[in-house]
């Protein structure tokens, strides 16, 4: 009989790095850890692979990526989780964190970057380029962040920040990640074709690359991603997955 890997931390065979980490959050979020079959697939709820295997590009699962900068056996450290939130369709991805964070005991921080419009500023002294961003900006930010949290089912007691930036996405939410002292950053899966991820490069590619902290992609797949909420024990939000079931646990809450 070939065994499922539902409610498994999976990781690619011969990659020593990923299964140091999956050993180590399969044992705090009390689920298995085994490799992934050679040929691919399986059915884990949560994945650990480094930013080479391009296993966050479409994943099936959440995948935890391990960056290029991050060379040796680590040990999961900090006492934050960081979800980015762009818009309305990363509930599923806070949703996800919220219960990662609940599950290993450390605080959920929410952050959202406005990205910056470049203008010239004229003058001798002054800087070639500035950015601005209007408080109407800020002002949608800040509804934008608080929907998600409620539609996420999120308590509000839970989360211990919430940040509005403006930059480029993907530096900024790296420096907030170090900042916040942040274990994993949560981000939801690119929706851009791969080719022009290339070409004009994407928030969670330059994490992938470069932040300094394990990154977790989320699925755009509504009940993909909430396989992993189940399997931690907590309830599905009505408004992230509307058709998924099947929890086996007790609800920790949310």
């Amino acid at each position: 009989m070939v065994r499922t890997m539902r409610d498994v931390v999976a990781h690619p065979q011969r990659e020593a790095h990923a299964a140091f980490l999956a050993a180590e959050l399969a044992a705090r979020l009390d689920l298995d850890v085994e490799p992934l079959p050679a040929a691919g697939g399986g059915d884990a709820v949560l994945e650990v692979a480094p930013w080479r295997r391009h296993r966050h590009r479409d994943p099936a699962a959440p995948v935890v990526v391990l960056p290029g900068m991050r060379r040796r056996h680590r040990a999961l450290t900090g006492r934050t989780v960081l979800c980015g939130v762009h818009d309305d369709a990363d509930v599923t991805t806070a949703a996800a964190a919220s219960a990662l964070a609940g599950a290993i005991g450390m605080d959920l921080v929410i952050a959202t970057v406005i990205p910056q419009p470049a203008i010239w500023v004229p003058g001798p002294i002054a800087p070639p380029l500035s950015s601005w961003v209007s408080r109407d900006d800020r002002a949608r930010a800040q509804r934008t962040l608080l929907r998600v949290v409620s539609d996420a089912g999120i308590a509000g007691s839970s989360v211990g920040a919430y940040h509005i930036r403006s930059g480029a996405p993907g530096p900024t939410l790296a420096a907030l990640a170090q900042a916040e002292d942040a274990a994993l950053v949560a981000v939801s899966a690119s929706i851009r074709p791969w080719p022009v991820r290339l070409l004009i490069g994407s928030a969670v590619n330059h994490l992938a690359r470069h932040c300094a902290r394990p990154v977790v992609v989320c699925p755009r797949d509504p009940r993909a991603a909430m396989r992993l909420r189940e399997a931690l024990g907590w309830p599905v939000p009505p408004r992230t997955a509307g058709e998924h079931s099947g929890r086996r646990r007790p609800p920790r809450g949310s």
